[in-house]
């Protein structure tokens, strides 16, 4: 697994134990965090949330995640969803928009080209709308919308409606799990990061392959020579 990947995991792992551990302080003090909430309109305190998951998609190293729990507390899963959708949604737009300005010069500091590459073979020449939906549910990581912004066979407007529809499962997931009680977030977690690790294996075992098969080409290109 290559230090980048290990890094991720590592930072994902960091991500959900803040998000439990957060999650277990609402849990176990819930008449102090009812005290606090009553304190703030509840119209401003969904204002800056949206605001702050808008600026965690378009700035990727800063994240909305670990206070999921205490919106969720405050409005319900089901309006928690609604919210992180339309800060994603925004976010994304935004940082499409940056990316389709700017270009590789920009989107190659935050992701390596090898990457690029990879998401760029994803998407075929045909049913584009369902392969950018499909990768936003299979891959919901931030950068994909800087990734998407660079290349020119995705339009604007498929962009968007296949990232709004591809955002709202993984929206609602979290703040479902932000919902539940603390042995159940620990089981779903767990079994996130397993299905991540599994992931990685699979990617690990393609990559190998890849580059037998290459090789075996070359081999047999040289011994025609």
């Amino acid at each position: 697994m290559k230090k980048e990947k290990i890094n991720a995991l590592i930072g994902l792992v960091i991500l959900i134990i803040s998000f439990i551990l957060i999650s277990h302080l609402i849990q176990t003090n819930s008449q102090y965090i009812d005290n606090i909430i009553s304190k703030i309109k509840v119209r401003d305190f969904a204002i800056v949330f949206v605001l702050i998951v808008i600026i965690g998609t378009v700035f990727v190293p800063i994240t909305f995640i670990p206070l999921i729990p205490i919106a969720t507390y405050s409005y319900g899963w089901i309006q928690t969803g609604f919210f992180i959708l339309i800060g994603e949604f925004i976010g994304a737009i935004i940082a499409f928009g940056i990316s389709r300005k700017y270009g590789l010069p920009l989107v190659s500091r935050l992701i390596s080209l090898e990457e690029i590459k990879k998401y760029e073979n994803m998407i075929p020449e045909g049913n584009i709308f369902w392969a950018v939906v499909l990768i936003r549910i299979a891959l919901p990581v931030d950068v994909l919308s800087y990734v998407f912004g660079i290349f020119e066979k995705i339009r604007f407007e498929i962009f968007a409606f296949a990232t709004l529809l591809g955002l709202i499962p993984g929206a609602f997931a979290l703040s479902y799990i932000g919902s539940l009680e603390l042995k159940y977030q620990v089981i779903a977690f767990i079994m996130a990061v397993i299905v991540i690790l599994i992931g990685y294996g699979i990617d690990m075992r393609y990559r190998i392959y890849k580059r037998k098969k290459q090789e075996a080409l070359i081999k047999i290109e040289n011994d025609k020579k």
